[in-house]
This record gives structure tokens, sequence and C-alpha cells, in this order.
């Protein structure tokens, strides 16, 4: 059967990524730190500041991009990566999980739609960025501390 898990060591280096995600999160909005040695000449598709431009390179502080990388990946190996004791009774519990992981998000998102308007509905989908990762995480591993229902 084909592998479709990271290895069990993926949670560690998912867990130290977003660790330092949260580090720096907390670092730059919370005291305003942003590195200068992070201050690079990038490649934009679309750049929106005081002018628009579109398809050209420009020079910005990409904290915040290192700060987004950190803690998505971080979340994402942690999801995604394999139980050390991988059974048929993880797989349903992570096919469970991500299905009601997908409800909740989409019944928030929903009620954001027609609750949240104007520039709040973009720290919406910021905060949309998480949830879906977040909402499985907790459920899975809720569901997987719990013992096995006994067969009937």
């Amino acid at each position: 059967m084909r592998e479709r898990l990271f290895p069990p060591w993926g949670k560690k280096v998912g867990v130290a990524a977003l660790a330092l995600g949260l580090c720096l999160g907390v670092l730059r909005l919370g005291f305003g730190v942003k590195p200068g040695w992070l201050e690079l000449p990038v490649f934009a598709m679309s750049s929106a500041y005081f002018e628009s431009k579109f398809f050209t390179v420009i020079t910005k502080n990409l904290t915040d991009e290192v700060i987004l990388l950190s803690t998505l990946g971080g979340l994402f190996l942690v999801a995604l990566s394999r139980e050390r004791d991988e059974t048929l009774r993880t797989a349903l519990l992570r096919l469970d999980s991500l299905l009601l992981a997908l409800k909740v998000n989409a019944v928030l998102l929903g009620a954001a739609l027609v609750t949240v308007f104007g520039l709040g509905f973009v720290g919406v989908l910021f905060a949309n960025l998480y949830t879906l990762l977040g909402v499985y995480l907790l459920v899975f591993h809720t569901r997987l501390r719990r013992p096995a229902e006994a067969p009937c």
C-alpha cells in the first residue's frame, strides 16, 4: 500500500516549526520586531501598497511570511504524520475527524459570511487558514486518547 502520511518524526519537526512560528508571531505582533536581515527582494505577482504593481520584483520584509509558513507548515506536518502505531482504528478516526473539521469549518465560514463585513472579513479569511487543521487536530487527538470501544 502506498504511504500517504509523513513518518512519525514529522510530528516533532512540525511541533518545532509551529513553536518557532508562534514565538516569531508574538515577537512580531506583540513587540513589533521585524528583523532587518529579512528585508529582501522578492518576485511579486501582485503588490498593492501605495501603488499597484504586477509581476515585478519588490523589496519586502518577509517576517510575516516566515511566521505564516512555519505555523501552517508545522500544523500540516503534525496533522499528517503517522502515529507510532497506526492502525485501522486510527485511519477511521482520521477520516471521521477530517469530515467533522470540514463541517465545522464550513459552518464557521458560512456564519461569518452573513455576519462579518468589510475589512473584518479579511481577518475571518486569515483565521480560516488555521481552523481546518486546528479543529482536525483537536478532534483527532481527543478521539485518539479515548479508549477503543469494545465490539458488540
